[in-house]
């Protein structure tokens, strides 16, 4: 009788692919004296994880190089589309202002204010002190010589002039910086 444990049944040995104990092919224990080659057993779960696993990693291997160029066009559509949101903020102001342009009342305003213009019969006045409380209302000032004035400030008659006497001033400091002029 085969040893097994005690007060358990007595049971033929168990032969092929689910046995838990090695056997030889012609059904003699491992040991015996037949030369048969003996059938190894795996568990049940090795070559299932064996495989998943190895599927897994070809999978990877294969979506690996399409990952990063997708993530980058990802964004370059997020950020494609925050572009897309600003460019009709843009074009909704300039569209109002376009509508404002066409507006008489509003070139006229313009004119005044930027180009100092007026309308035939009226008289034009030009505030010469620049000091803020010689100031009464939004006028223009235009700079006495000699006095120091912001840059971009003033009307812009005023602004092109200044622009005309700096360059022809060989003391100012692009005068000094420009190469020397070759006479032949």
């Amino acid at each position: 009788a085969p040893a097994g444990r005690p007060g358990a049944p007595d049971r033929p040995p168990a032969t092929g692919r689910g046995s838990s104990r090695p056997q030889s092919a012609s059904g003699t224990p491992p040991g015996g004296v037949s030369g048969a080659t003996l059938v190894r057993v795996r568990q049940p779960l090795v070559r299932p994880t064996t495989m998943l696993t190895g599927v897994v990693i070809i999978l990877v291997l294969l979506l690996a190089p399409y990952v990063r160029p997708w993530a980058v066009q990802r964004a370059q559509i997020v950020e494609g589309r925050e572009q897309v949101q600003e460019l009709q903020r843009e074009v909704e102001e300039l569209t109002a202002e376009r509508r404002r342009w066409e507006d008489p009342a509003y070139v006229r305003a313009q004119a005044r204010e930027r180009l100092h213009f007026v309308m035939p019969g009226e008289t034009g006045y030009v505030v010469l002190d620049d000091t803020p409380d010689a100031r009464t209302d939004r006028g223009s000032t235009v700079a006495l010589p000699g006095t120091a004035q912001k840059p971009g400030s003033g009307p812009w008659y005023a602004r092109v002039w200044s622009s005309v006497q700096i360059a022809g001033d060989p003391t100012t400091e692009q005068a000094r910086s420009a190469p020397p002029a070759v006479t032949r």
